[in-house]
């Protein structure tokens, strides 16, 4: 029988091997996340039509309704205005965002002026990572 060569490489080669295996995965990972962030914007821009960052309640209401036949399922029941206006409350008031004092101020006189309630990308992207489920909110205090 013949005996088989072990196939010897070099350290620098293995080295080599490796720095080029870290780059591919970094830029591979890097655009991934970029195609989800783009994607997660395209979502939310498609139903945000007077300003692309910020959607109003009744955007917010018919991106949900739109979800809603998508995920049946998972969501038994009718989706109703009111039950889109407490979700929007509940994303705010659950937020780990620190809203600027600006904010604040600017929320505040909406809520005073009977304005309807607003969500933007940042809010709606932190709810969307599960963010401001209960059971997160309860491990966090």
């Amino acid at each position: 029988a013949t005996e088989k060569k072990k196939l010897v490489v070099e350290d620098k080669a293995l080295a080599k091997i490796a720095a080029s295996l870290e780059k591919y995965q970094q830029s591979t990972w890097d655009r991934l996340a970029n195609e989800q962030e783009a994607i997660r914007r395209k979502l939310f821009s498609q139903h945000a039509h007077a300003n692309h960052n910020i959607l109003d309640s009744t955007e917010y209401h018919k991106m949900l309704t739109r979800m809603h036949k998508l995920a049946r399922s998972a969501m038994p029941g009718e989706l109703k205005a009111g039950d889109t206006l407490a979700t929007l409350k509940y994303i705010h008031e659950h937020s780990q965002l620190k809203p600027s004092d600006k904010d604040k101020k600017a929320a505040e006189k909406a809520e005073d002026d009977g304005a309807e309630l607003t969500l933007p990308y940042e809010l709606w992207f932190e709810s969307m990572s599960g963010k401001t489920r209960p059971e997160v909110l309860a491990a966090k205090a």
